[in-house]
């Protein structure tokens, strides 16, 4: 495999260079030395990449940008780096998240609208190009670990079976290694219909005992990183890393959409430990 350090990355998926040395027909020759295989990873200070997607709220709610729902965490995150106060907001779910996704205008992908209200018309069809490669793709074949977590409504609404086709799923071409969430517009957040993957699976336990969504995604998002950064040997910079902090490795490139008032993503997004720890693995 091309190492990162000599990869050309004009071209995506990178090429695979061929072997031109000699060939061997005795692989005891001492001469039969061949170079290592490296994985692929992400260019040198390549960043890290959270994007995190709040449902149904615009500029007006946090008080970072001066709204009524006091959200610290944010104001924080704000105060030490760059607030952009000029998004072309699309107002509704699936073409928000498409165009965030593919960092195209959202009727170049196909999302007009939302998949539920699709048509054949060029833009509003729901279905994704495939001349338009999706960020999270881009990120993976250059050597990112990839993972979305929450609500996705980008996949048209006759491929939401459980039978597939999977090609619009974020595991299946959406660029995503992982996914735990649900597809749609909506779920009942005590007992939504939950997807690990392109596999329905069931809630870990009932509302009676604390279960609920928003809950199950933070916490699933955490478990997840930090198993990646369990795995690599590339650890994230102490910059990322809290004293208080359980987490001791690097981690995915994460989508986080949340269904919830922005008071309530504050509280349940802690301070530093929740929402540090999803950054992503280099």
């Amino acid at each position: 495999m091309t190492s990162s350090s000599s990869a050309e990355r004009e071209v995506l998926p990178i090429p695979d260079r061929p072997y031109d040395g000699p060939v061997f027909e005795d692989a005891k020759d001492p001469a039969a030395k061949f170079p290592p295989i490296e994985p692929l990873r992400p260019p040198a200070d390549a960043p890290n990449v959270l994007i995190m997607l709040l449902d149904d709220a615009g500029f007006g709610w946090s008080s970072a940008f001066g709204g009524p729902c006091q959200m610290p965490t944010f104001e924080r995150l704000a105060g030490g780096g760059l607030k952009f106060n000029r998004f072309h907001t699309t107002a509704l779910c699936s073409p928000t998240q498409a165009a965030l996704l593919s960092g195209r205008n959202h009727h170049t992908v196909g999302m007009g609208g939302v998949t539920e209200l699709a048509t054949s018309a060029p833009g509003y069809s729901s279905i994704w190009p495939n001349t338009c490669a999706p960020l999270a793709e881009t990120l993976k074949l250059n050597g990112y670990a990839t993972a979305q977590f929450g609500k996705c409504h980008e996949v048209p609404v006759w491929e939401t079976s459980p039978l597939g086709p999977f090609d619009s799923w974020p595991t299946g071409g959406g660029g995503f290694e992982y996914f735990y969430g649900f597809l749609g517009v909506e779920t009942n957040q005590y007992y939504p219909a939950l997807y690990e993957g392109t596999t329905a699976v069931e809630q870990g336990k009932t509302p009676q005992k604390g279960y609920h969504f928003t809950e199950d995604m933070t916490d699933r998002t955490i478990e997840e990183t930090c198993d990646v950064g369990v795995d690599t040997a590339s650890p994230v910079s102490e910059d990322y890393t809290p004293d208080n902090s359980r987490f001791t490795g690097s981690i995915k490139w994460v989508q986080i959409d949340i269904g919830e008032a922005a008071e309530d993503v504050d509280r349940l997004i802690t301070p530093e430990e929740r929402f540090k720890i999803a950054i992503t693995r280099q």
